[in-house]
């Protein structure tokens, strides 16, 4: 209620404004509904969403973004120039890219690197801002990847420990990393990286190499790793033991055949490699004018005859055994053998079958199936067989379930075998017995 004394509006700044309990924003609403004409408030927040919607109604709101480091650079270069400061363009590159988009966080950077300036008293390059912020050269780095997509072990891990010693940090470390990573992914892709400031001309030469000699899938793979590396930093006790097994895993995921070739070396050892004409036991034919033909199978090479492959396996590679389910019988009794009494009580009960193929099934709409049936017969039919297999619900009509068909056939075979001899004989000498069951021999 009480005017500015100096100035045209008086101007309240509430900083990390969503830290407000539920309350204090009540409190604030009607002011923000009716504000005085002298009273301005300003909100500052990095989480909108924690903010109640009756709040943001009433504001303009205004999303400040991260400015591009070619501003950053220019503004360092300025308050240089202004103070003067004795620092290269390199160390000042290096700072606002630190600073990630924050004019504030640049400045600081700039501050710790002046202190630094008063107490050596020379120009501030790129190593000692490298130093100050434990950032490892880039070029060291770049090193270390060619290293690594060369197969050099010992000469990457002492790499590694060199730039450990010289006070690198891990995390930056790891993040340096996968920035290279992506910029040589981008490099192969698009081919265009002069317009990015933070890449140095020799540096590019050097991504350019490294992009020629390494394929998309081996750079998605060492992604996969490093942020996985990212992980087990806070794991880890001791970080330098991590980022060698690190490196050590890159070294051989390097090595790793692809699933191509994997498949083409299948292929090529299944294929028949002789080349000798097969003999006939009927070498010669005689025809109906008694010359003598040569037996077509005498010319047949093997490349012309079907290769014959071996019976599929009941076990896979890892030794677990691969079930074979021929009918929708097989299915039921593997479901008893792995005790999966649900399964096996819908699969009787509820399932009214329309077609059974291996691979595939189509069942008719149940209501009394489970709403996790479908999902839960694709997971162990996948478990047991390792193939997937279709499994599909249908509006059509389908057969009877598995236990009414097991009872109709009993009573078929019941009113069969009281029709044979046996049992007339049976009645003959036990005139009050009665037949009540049929038994099929395994």
């Amino acid at each position: 209620k009480y005017n500015p004394v100096i100035a045209k509006y008086k101007i309240f700044i509430i900083d990390e404004v969503h830290m407000l309990s539920k309350q204090a924003f009540n409190g604030l609403l009607k002011t923000l509904e009716e504000p005085p004409p002298h009273l301005k408030f300003i909100f500052a927040t990095t989480e909108v969403k924690k903010i109640p919607i009756t709040i943001i109604s009433r504001c303009q709101r205004f999303d400040l973004h991260r400015i591009p480091i070619k501003i950053l650079l220019e503004n360092l270069k300025k308050i240089s120039q202004i103070e003067s400061i004795k620092i290269s363009t390199s160390g000042l590159n290096l700072i606002a890219k630190a600073s990630e988009g924050s004019v504030r966080d640049s400045l600081s950077l700039l501050n710790r690197a002046l202190v630094s300036q008063h107490l050596v008293d020379k120009e501030i390059d790129e190593i000692f801002i490298r130093k100050m912020l434990g950032i490892a050269d880039r070029s060291k780095i770049l090193e270390l990847l060619k290293f690594i997509f060369e197969g050099e072990q010992k000469k990457s891990i002492e790499l590694l420990r060199k730039m450990f010693d010289e006070g690198l940090e891990p995390t930056n470390f790891l993040n340096d990393l996968l920035e290279l990573i992506y910029f040589i992914l981008q490099r192969k892709n698009l081919g265009n990286l002069e317009a990015d400031l933070s890449i140095s001309e020799s540096e590019l030469n050097t991504i350019d190499i490294i992009s020629k000699e390494i394929d998309i899938t081996t750079l998605i793979l060492f992604w996969q790793f490093t942020l996985k590396g990212l992980d087990e930093l806070a794991i880890v006790s001791n970080q330098l033991l991590s980022l060698e097994m690190l490196i050590i895993r890159l070294l051989h995921l390097k090595e790793t055949p692809s699933y191509e070739d994997l498949i083409n070396k299948n292929t090529l050892s299944q294929t028949p490699i002789a080349t000798d004409i097969e003999k006939s036991s009927k070498e010669n034919l005689v025809s109906d004018d008694g010359k003598t033909e040569i037996s077509k199978d005498q010319i047949k090479t093997t490349s012309q005859t079907k290769p014959e492959f071996a019976p599929l396996k009941s076990k896979d590679i890892s030794g677990v055994n691969i079930e074979n389910i021929k009918s929708f019988e097989d299915l039921i009794k593997i479901c008893s053998a792995k005790r999966e009494p649900e399964l096996k009580y819908d699969l009787e009960r509820n399932v009214n079958l329309i077609k059974f193929e291996e691979g595939k099934i189509d069942i008719a709409f149940n209501e009394n199936l489970g709403k996790n049936f479908v999902r839960n017969l694709s997971e162990k039919l996948l478990k047991w067989t390792k193939k997937r297999w279709q499994i599909s619900l249908s509006q059509q009509p389908g057969q009877k379930t598995f236990l009414e068909t097991k009872s109709i056939n009993k009573k078929k075979l019941l009113e069969n075998e009281k029709k044979g001899e046996i049992y007339k004989k049976f009645k003959d000498l036990f005139s009050d017995g009665e037949l009540i069951e049929v038994s099929e021999k395994d």
